[in-house]
Order: C-alpha cells, then sequence, then structure tokens
C-alpha cells in the first residue's frame, strides 16, 4: 500500500469515527425514519451516542446533524488566534476524501496554533465542518481534528 492511499484509508477512519462520514447502511437507516421525522435520534455511526436533530431552514431545507452542528451551520467557523500552518494542507486532504461520500462544501479554520514535534514537522488542531447531500436533505458534520504536515506542507497524518 502506497502512503498516499494508507493515510488516504487512515483519513477515512478517522472522518468515520469523529462523525463526519457515513456509510451506506447508516445513511439508510437515519432516512428510514421518514422524511416528516423532525424529532432527535440517535446516530448510527460508529458507536457514537450523540444526539442527532433533522431541522427544517428555509434556504436549504432539511438539514440533519448534532444539535450543535444544525446550530451553527450557516455561520462561519471562528478560528483560534495563532499561526497554523496545517489548515490548508488538512482541508486539501479532507475534500479529497469526503467527496466521496457525497460531500458539499467542506470548511476548516485553526483550533490552535502549531507546534513541531520531534520529527520536525508541524502539528496542530483543526476544526472542520463538512456538508453532505443526502436524500433526504443536507447533513453537517463537524469534528477537530489534529493535522501533521512536513516542511513542504504535504500532509503526513491527520486523526480525531
Amino acid at each position: 500500500m502506497t502512503r498516499k492511499a494508507c493515510l488516504g484509508a487512515t483519513l477515512v477512519v478517522a472522518l468515520s469515527t469523529a462523525g463526519c462520514g457515513d456509510t451506506i447502511l447508516p445513511m439508510r437507516q437515519s432516512f428510514a425514519a421518514g422524511p416528516g421525522s423532525a424529532g432527535p435520534s440517535k446516530s448510527a455511526g460508529a458507536g457514537s451516542a450523540e444526539e442527532t436533530v433533522r431541522v427544517w431552514v428555509p434556504e436549504a431545507g432539511y438539514v440533519r446533524g448534532t444539535r450543535d452542528a444544525v446550530g451553527a451551520w450557516g455561520t462561519p467557523l471562528k478560528a483560534a488566534a495563532g499561526p497554523n500552518r496545517t489548515v490548508e494542507a488538512c482541508r486539501a486532504m479532507v475534500w479529497g476524501e469526503a467527496e466521496k461520500l457525497g460531500a458539499r462544501t467542506v470548511e476548516a479554520v485553526s483550533a490552535g496554533p502549531h507546534r513541531r514535534n520531534p520529527k520536525g514537522e508541524w502539528v496542530a488542531p483543526v476544526r472542520m465542518r463538512v456538508t453532505y447531500a443526502r436524500l433526504d436533505g443536507l447533513e453537517v458534520k463537524e469534528a477537530t481534528m489534529t493535522c501533521i504536515v512536513d516542511g513542504e506542507n504535504r500532509i503526513v497524518n491527520a486523526f480525531t
């Protein structure tokens, strides 16, 4: 397995466990609740017990996600102070993987300043928001990831 393929697989696992990706089965289970179901339900993703809500938004239709993610949807993520050279590389990597799962948008902002690890790589937290197109509307996922880039700003690793 090449380094990029291995990293891609690692990123998909990280996004899935952080609630930033869906598999077909959980999506169908959520959709089975019916288009009129606006009440809270339990998320079907990777053992997560976070409460999921589905809300009608006039500009977008139904938007599904955690209460916090749906409540903040439509407003920009707020970046933390301090330099973070991992944001763009991390956003590009997440976009490459999330697009395969139906993502419409990927937002990324610094969740804190970068630091150097013993290998000389840059390590920093990045707040991600991914909006997916689903059969029953939109789904919004948020997570904070730790991203590691090398001296040329190439992703070395990303995880939650």
